[in-house]
Parts: structure tokens; sequence; C-alpha cells
């Protein structure tokens, strides 16, 4: 100790200043320099690899590619705009569980991450604006895998209710006042639904199987219930000697008439060929009263020129 306290002082070390050390498996005395020490020491610690630099980045374009230069770094994405493509390229050749971190803050529609020489697993292919991501390094398998993905992106609307000092302003931020202070303060689902105004069956219908086969109803026309919880959509259509207008509903109120009463019609009007007793709707049976003759004239036949007779089958009458 006499001999070193004689020597000169240092106010600085570094990494090639050496040391004198024991060499046992020499056995005798030999120097080190101080990186050579460092390096020891550090394989000596089992301590957690940790981001240690940052990288900066402002890309101008869409489609741009930013090489991150080395690992454990946080890279810090700020693009100009929110861009529809863009992605980072990893350093290669890296050691075991080496880190990259990243956060953007803009939004990149399709995002890449690229490296050489090794896989990269997991990383997003979309950025959402202030979204953060890491990715750590596996020797073992020569891939870069995901941790910390677990982040959720909080909206802008997200932000001004999560720096809300208190319930009051929380409250306040979403808009809720008296009603929604009590939805807040509910104790019961029953509760909240009172506060709300859509307690079931006061407020509100509740839930029915027959409500929601109406609802699935797309076609047009009156609504029948055909089961339990089925429903069809029915016309009113036209029997024998019934006519139907509308018979879905539509465009009005459905409409019957009777087309087989008895019409009354003159005999003239009977014997005249073009008359629209001849023309229209005319069919064998179809019964008219002949108001000249007061008597009931039926049909022989549906063309206009076939013969009405008397119900007695006498006076039968051609038109022409």
């Amino acid at each position: 100790m006499t001999s070193i306290n004689k020597l000169s002082a240092l106010d600085t070390l570094s990494g090639g200043d050496l040391l004198a050390v024991w060499a046992t498996g020499n056995g005798d005395t030999r120097k080190a320099s101080l990186t050579l020490l460092t390096s020891y020491i550090n394989g000596q610690l089992d301590l957690p690899v940790d981001i240690s630099r940052s990288q900066y980045a402002a890309p101008t374009t869409s489609g741009f590619n930013v090489t991150i230069q080395s690992p454990n770094t946080w890279l810090v994405l700020d693009p100009t705009n929110n861009f529809a493509a863009g992605g980072v390229t990893l350093p290669n050749s890296v050691p075991d569980l080496s880190m990259i971190s990243i956060v953007t803050t803009r939004s990149v529609t399709a995002f890449s991450v690229t490296v050489s020489g090794a896989a990269v697993v997991g990383a997003p292919t979309t950025l959402n604006a202030n979204q953060a991501f890491t990715l750590r390094y596996d020797g073992v398998t020569n891939s870069w895998y995901p941790e910390n993905q677990a982040v959720i992106n909080a909206t802008a609307f997200a932000q001004t209710l999560l720096d809300d000092p208190d319930a009051a302003t929380a409250r306040s931020t979403l808009g809720a006042g008296a009603v929604g202070s009590n939805v807040f303060v509910a104790a019961t689902a029953g509760a909240a639904q009172q506060a709300m105004d859509v307690e079931v069956g006061v407020d509100v219908q509740a839930w029915d199987a027959d409500l929601d086969a109406v609802a699935g109803l797309v076609a047009n026309g009156v609504i029948a219930r055909t089961g339990a919880g089925t429903a069809a959509a029915r016309t009113i259509t036209a029997g024998q000697g019934i006519s139907v207008a509308n018979g879905d509903g539509v465009s009005g109120n459905p409409t019957i008439a009777a087309t087989m009463i008895l019409e009354n019609v003159a005999a003239a009007d009977i014997a005249a060929i073009a008359n629209a007793i001849n023309t229209v709707g005319k069919a064998a049976g179809r019964m008219i009263w002949d108001t000249t003759n007061t008597k009931i004239k039926v049909a022989t036949g549906s063309a206009a020129a076939d013969t009405w007779v008397d119900a007695d089958g006498t006076n039968a009458v051609t038109p022409a």
C-alpha cells in the first residue's frame, strides 16, 4: 500500500487503463484493462435489459420506412400526417433479450415491421394515433415478439374523461345531469331503469317472441299470428263473385265488393251485344234483373252473343 500511495493520482478513468490482477490459472501477476473488467462484471450480473437510448423520426410521405439504428431503442415516430402506409426496420444481429419500443403520434393504416435475418411475430399491422408497442428479441428462436401489447388506445373523448378529478366532473363530461347521477348511484339494475325511465313493463315493452316475429317480417300485407312466436304477412284475395282492391292494405284499406249480385239492366241493354253487361264479367249462370220485364235473366255462357234466358228457361234473348 505504501508503493501505491506514492503513485500519481488519476482524475478520470478510461477503458484502456490497466489494473494489476493475480491470475490464478497462471500463478502470477498480470494486467487487465478496465474495459475487460467491465465486461466481466456485466457478464456476472443478471440485470434486466431495458431501453437505453432514443431515436426520433418525422416521416413526410406515405410509404415511409424508418431504420432503427441500435437495439434497446425508444423510437418516437412523429409523421407529419396520417398516412396510408409506412413501416420500420429493426436492427439485426442483436443480443438476446434486446428491446425496441415504438410510439407514434399519427395513424398509419398499413404498418409493417421488418428485419434482416430474423423473424417478426405479432407486430401490429396498423397504428392509431398515440399508440405504443414494444418488441423483444429471443435469441433461441431468432425472432422478435410483442411485449406490453395489451395497450388500450384512448379516444380524444375518453382522454377528456380520464383527466376528470372527481365523479361530478366525470358526470358533467358525460352530459349526465340529475338522471345520470341517479344512474351512477343505482344499487340495482331495476333502480337504474327507473332512473332512466326505461323500467320494463312501465316505460318500455318487455321482450316478447311474438313482437320479434312481427319485427322480422319483410313482406307487405296484413299481419297474422301463425303460431307461438311466429307471424306472416297475408293478403285478402278475391273469390268467386267477390272482387278485392288493395288486398295487402299498403295503399289504404282493402275494399271488398260482390260481383255476382242481381244487377239492374233494361231489356234493351240485355239485347245489345256491345253493352257492358255482355262484354264485362259475363259468365254462364250469371243472373241479372230485367227491369223492363221484371224477371230474373240467366246467362247461358260467357261470350257476348250467348243468350240470356228467364230463370225458368223460357224467353231467350240473344244479344245482337
